[in-house]
């Protein structure tokens, strides 16, 4: 039986609590170590504060609504780099596992970019979502690290924005 807080992405189970934290286990706090890189620490769906969401944003100058930030990563698969406890990147996805993964909010602390951080975290989503169509929306000055990354642009693309 679900609770209201449970919900099942990608095979993996997320839980978020009354305090606002996302956990990958009701009880326990589960890390999936994806390895260390030149001192930086790399999880996938590891728990987070929307707090330290929140700081990462805030550092960047993105404003979020710190409730809508924890849902949007709720319902996405993640990665976050670390540097020991601190949070300093981010990167989500959100997929159908068979044919579209789009890619959002990558973002790495002013302090920390420029050294292939947030390049590992995208190896890391198209790693995990290989065999899909792979797509994003990139902010100004931005768009030749995604090229690097192995993204083309495409003329027929559409949205509605906000």
């Amino acid at each position: 039986e679900k609770k209201h807080n449970e919900l099942s992405i990608f095979g993996l189970t997320h839980f978020l609590s009354d305090n606002g934290v996302l956990t990958s286990t009701p009880q326990t706090i589960y890390l999936k170590n994806l390895g260390e890189v030149m001192g930086i620490k790399y999880f996938e769906n590891n728990e987070l504060t929307a707090s330290k969401i929140m700081e990462v944003f805030a550092s960047v100058g993105w404003n979020k609504s710190a409730k809508v930030i924890v849902e949007a990563f709720h319902n996405s698969w993640y990665v976050t780099a670390y540097d020991e406890d601190k949070l300093i990147g981010f990167a989500r996805a959100i997929s159908d596992n068979y044919y579209y993964t789009g890619v959002y909010d990558v973002v790495v602390r002013p302090e920390y970019q420029k050294r292939g951080i947030a390049r590992e975290m995208m190896k890391r989503i198209i790693d995990r979502f290989n065999g899909t169509y792979l797509f994003l929306t990139y902010t100004e000055g931005n768009r030749d690290f995604y090229a690097r990354c192995g993204f083309q642009d495409n003329s027929a693309a559409m949205w509605i924005p906000k």
